[in-house]
């Protein structure tokens, strides 16, 4: 086994020998890394990636995965080659999304680069992980802005927003919430209609899916970029009890599995559905390892296995993958 012990400065736990950590599996996960790269989202061979999300899926769906060192080291692997290609890429036409951890995405435009709930698993209840000093310090650089849905350490990263005001780049959470947040972070009043580094945004107030009795605040995110392209991002709100929007966005973003009390998966999807068909459909919030399977921890077999039944176009971006739509 491994027995990497290393201790996690930003967390009250150490790391310890999982399941992940059986001799060979950081050579498999190599393996998976390179196939992914070779086969990218939208262009790759889909039986490849199949087979990628298959195998990672064994990995991710153990129990006490969050405390495994190997793990750690993977995802570190493919959010530092996302960064490389955040910095390097420009953007002609459209928009490119990355795909970082849980519901964070990073948007990059012909003229801007900004986040939605971006965290690097530093400060995550239940995770932690102690990922390298330059990767908040990258993507700090790397975003003009930065939008959050909610304070919950999944979506929030206040290390990350610290390092993004000292650069005097932009953060904006919800009002209500502002005095939560590192000092500098503009509060967004939910229904405001605001012009953001070029981007048009609409924060809508939303509905927590179980915490603290359905009370924690949150809202939700339409985003008209400054390349026309309409981005929707529900954050964890229940969409299952409404979603408002001016029209069908071209991304939408919604969280996945867990969405409402009332209504299986299944059900949720045929309601999404109703409110019109999205351009295309990233599904968020997969595999989030502070949770527990079959308690909040999504598989992506599961989110293949529900999107495959629908008409609608969709991309699940693993760990550090993106996609440009344009």
């Amino acid at each position: 086994l491994n027995f990497n012990k290393t201790q996690n400065k930003h967390g009250p736990a150490a790391y310890f020998d999982t399941w992940a950590d059986i001799p060979g599996g950081g050579a498999q996960l190599a393996g998976i890394h390179e196939s992914l790269i070779q086969n990218r989202p939208g262009t790759g061979n889909p039986w490849i990636r199949d087979m990628c999300t298959t195998f990672l899926d064994d990995y991710l769906q153990q129990p006490h995965v969050n405390r495994s060192s190997t793990i750690r080291e993977f995802f570190v692997r493919r959010i530092t080659t996302a960064l490389g290609e955040i910095e390097r890429e420009a953007i002609k036409k459209g928009v490119k999304v990355w795909h970082i951890y849980n519901h964070g995405y990073v948007f990059k435009t012909p003229k801007h680069c900004f986040g939605i709930d971006v965290v690097t698993t530093r400060h995550i209840w239940n995770v932690a992980w102690d990922v390298p000093d330059d990767i908040p310090k990258r993507l700090a650089a790397a975003m003009d802005v930065m939008f959050v849905t909610h304070d919950h350490s999944d979506h929030a990263d206040h290390e990350l927003i610290a390092e993004m005001l000292a650069l005097k780049n932009t953060v904006a959470a919800p009002a209500a919430l502002q005095a939560r947040f590192p000092r500098g972070t503009y509060g967004l009043t939910p229904g405001a209609h605001l012009t953001v580094k070029d981007q048009k945004v609409i924060s809508r107030p939303g509905l927590h899916v179980y915490d603290a009795g359905r009370n924690v605040h949150c809202v939700t995110f339409e985003i008209v970029t400054d390349s026309g392209v309409r981005i929707y991002h529900t954050g964890d709100h229940d969409y299952a009890e409404n979603l408002i929007w001016q029209e069908p966005p071209d991304i939408l973003i919604p969280k996945f599995d867990g969405v409402s009390p009332k209504y299986p998966n299944e059900k949720i999807l045929e309601i999404l559905f109703r409110y019109g068909e999205a351009g295309l459909i990233i599904p968020g919030h997969i595999n989030e390892l502070a949770h527990y399977p079959l308690g909040g921890r999504t598989s992506m077999r599961d989110a293949v296995g529900q999107f495959q039944k629908c008409t609608v176009p969709y991309q699940i971006l693993l760990w550090g993958e993106g996609y440009l739509f344009c």
